[in-house]
């Protein structure tokens, strides 16, 4: 069976550019400026379209927030963007569980829990 080969995304070239994420953070904060010439019923395509916008626009706050692990390099590759994608959610996860703790077991002081 020959290897298959990795295609790229068009969606996801075209939301992480600069014309799109600029025109998707000024369509979130001005909320007169639209993407779409519909309003509503929009299609999968533009759905999917506007999913990718937002995944790219959370990694663009991540940089610009300095977060680990991401760069320019990482965001402009699908398979190493998936790959922190993934890494961010599992650190997500991880960071909730861990701050569940019993707040008996942070300060001492014991503590009811009720269910």
């Amino acid at each position: 069976m020959p290897k298959k080969k990795y295609k790229p995304n068009i969606l996801r070239k075209l939301a992480r550019s600069d014309k799109w994420q600029f025109l998707y953070s000024r369509a979130k904060e001005i909320g007169s400026i639209e993407l779409f010439k519909n309003k509503n019923e929009f299609s999968e395509l533009q759905i999917e379209f506007m999913r990718w916008l937002q995944v790219y626009n959370s990694l663009y706050v991540d940089l610009a927030m300095k977060e680990p692990h991401i760069t320019e390099e990482v965001i402009e590759d699908d398979i190493l963007c998936d790959a922190y994608l993934l890494w961010r959610s599992k650190k997500k996860d991880e960071n909730k569980t861990g701050s569940q703790k019993d707040a008996s077991e942070v300060t001492g002081i014991p503590s009811v829990r009720f269910k």
